[in-house]
């Protein structure tokens, strides 16, 4: 019986090894998960410290940028970067020499009185939409930088 003795010691060796073997793999995927779970709470950190920002394109500091999707006369937002204002409302000409117009006086009807003093003239006066002087610093500072 020496060849039973010898494949019963045979067996419990493999039994020993794939028993190895076993812990063995078991262990990997333990760290595996580990290293997988703490990739994840890092990349959860990372999002809550960088929060990815959306696009937000530069607001337009003209009426040809300001109108150039639309190339529709009306109320348009602009910078106008020498009196820090990042959203001036102005009224944007399209329909007129391929427009990109900016509107700095515009008399729809005799309801405004144009006649004023300076310091209305300085700081602009009346509804966009209809009659109004868009203002002399704002004038000013639009027409600065031209050379």
């Amino acid at each position: 019986m020496p060849g039973v003795r010898l494949q019963l010691q045979l067996f419990c060796a493999i039994r020993s090894v794939n028993d190895d073997l076993d812990e063995d793999v078991q262990n990997s995927e333990n760290k595996i998960d580990t290293k997988a779970s703490n990739n994840e709470k890092q990349l959860e950190i990372a999002d809550r410290i960088c929060k990815p920002t959306s696009y937000v394109p530069a607001k337009p500091s003209s009426c040809m940028g300001a109108a150039a999707k639309s190339f529709k006369s009306g109320l348009y937002k602009i910078k106008l970067e020498k009196l820090n204002i990042t959203e001036l409302e102005v009224f944007c000409e399209e329909d007129v020499d391929f427009g990109g117009w900016l509107v700095i006086q515009r008399r729809q009807s005799d309801s405004v009185d144009f006649y004023r003093d300076w310091h209305n003239y300085m700081e602009g006066f009346d509804d966009l939409t209809e009659n109004y002087w868009i203002s002399l610093e704002k004038l000013h500072a639009l027409t600065s930088s031209c050379e």
